[in-house]
């Protein structure tokens, strides 16, 4: 019967089982939970989550909100690298703040755009399960040369290719904001 064979048994010498056994050689160091850039981390959710909180009530504190945890997400790397505070945990706290704060925005936009959400939890929990070198194990499949070739060439430059694309979205942006504002520039004193 197909797929009715037993799971694998994982030997010691399975790599796997290594990254799995790794938080049981050593004793946890709680105070990187109070390293600086994991304490911006926690300022982070308080906004994000008071955001949330105004949204329905005053988008204009909504805004205010957010952009405050977005604003403090530029600094929580800055600061580990700055006071030497790095830690897998705050890799691994400061992706998971990126994918909340988006997927709670795609999900209020629309509750289709869930989907959005859920393929970068998906990729995240692919990618942290692959450990540090997650970047390498994306690029070295031989059997699909052209999206390896696509996937290394945007981690190599991602600087670039990340800031154009983000350069793209603020010109959306922006443009969506003139629009707005265009709308609004009529005088309405003659209706008085």
């Amino acid at each position: 019967m197909a797929g009715s064979e037993p799971p694998r048994r994982l030997s010691d010498n399975d790599p796997h089982v290594a990254k799995m056994n790794v938080w049981n050689e050593e004793r946890p160091d709680y105070k990187i939970l109070l390293y600086i850039p994991n304490i911006i981390g926690y300022i982070r959710l308080f906004f994000l989550l008071i955001a949330f909180c105004y949204l329905p009530i005053s988008p204009a504190t909504f805004v205010v909100h957010y952009s405050i945890s977005i604003a403090l997400d530029g600094f929580d790397g800055y600061a580990a690298r700055k006071l030497r505070q790095c830690s897998l945990f705050g890799a691994w706290f400061d992706v998971v703040l990126d994918n909340l704060s988006r997927g709670l925005l795609w999900t209020h936009i629309h509750p289709m755009l869930y989907m959005v959400s859920a393929v970068e939890w998906a990729s995240f929990v692919c990618n942290h399960s692959l450990g540090a070198d997650w970047q390498h194990s994306l690029t070295r499949h031989k059997e699909k040369r052209i999206i390896s070739s696509i996937v290394a060439c945007t981690l190599a430059k991602r600087m670039v290719i990340l800031g154009m694309g983000r350069l793209l979205c603020f010109f959306i942006e922006m443009w969506s904001i003139w629009v707005h504002i265009s709308s609004l520039l009529v005088n309405t004193s003659a209706a008085l």
